[in-house]
């Protein structure tokens, strides 16, 4: 028999929770949730790095990265120094310059600043992945789709995936399929389950 490969720690993304629980205030309420589940990581943290690895080393659990949207122009220093002071080294980031209907130009210049924000974290150890959303699989030169300029602008070395499962299934994709064709790009997941209209638990929605 096999052995059974080690998978990356499953994490928590905190937006799960809305505006219900906020880790500004009830970081210690959560956290404990979450240890009690066996889910021993989380993504996102409140504006003190310190103090929080603090609460996540107490409980004996980690910070899996950040989660940024390119729109809001990120600082690459804070980005590295929040980072390293939460002993994480992956961020995630969220669409483009422009959210509203992006054309092939706003693809082509988010490229460029996505790719030059990527180096600069790949010199600290942080590796940048690229989150989708259904947006991305829409056409915006000729047959191609907006992943299909992204998957042949961004730089392996310093931008890779995170793919969203349920996002790809709402850009009429198989996840499955498109994971399997691109699995050398993706080296982080969002797990979540939808209809078309709703986020709905884990096996309560239309993925298989």
């Amino acid at each position: 028999m096999l052995p059974t490969p080690k998978l990356p720690a499953l994490s928590f993304q905190p937006i799960t929770l809305q505006k219900k629980y906020s880790l500004e205030t009830e970081a210690n309420l959560i956290l404990d949730r979450l240890k009690s589940l066996d889910i021993m990581a989380i993504e996102g943290g409140p504006d003190d790095p310190v103090e929080f690895k603090k609460k996540l080393d107490a409980r004996g659990m980690k910070s899996s990265g950040l989660h940024i949207a390119l729109h809001t122009k990120p600082d690459a220093a804070k980005t590295i120094d929040y980072l390293q002071k939460v002993g994480a080294t992956d961020v995630c980031n969220s669409g483009l310059l422009r959210w509203d209907k992006p054309d092939l130009a706003c693809y082509r210049d988010s490229i460029k600043s996505l790719n030059n924000l990527g180096q600069q974290l790949k010199s600290a150890g942080i590796q940048l992945h690229y989150h989708n959303h259904a947006f991305e699989f829409e056409k915006v030169d000729g047959e191609k789709t907006g992943m299909d300029v992204l998957m042949d602008g961004l730089d392996p070395n310093a931008v890779d995936f995170c793919m969203d499962v349920a996002w790809i299934w709402r850009g009429d994709r198989d996840p499955a399929s498109y994971l399997l064709q691109h699995k050398d790009r993706i080296t982080y997941l969002h797990l979540k389950d939808t209809t078309k209209d709703e986020w709905c638990p884990l096996g309560q929605g239309k993925l298989d």
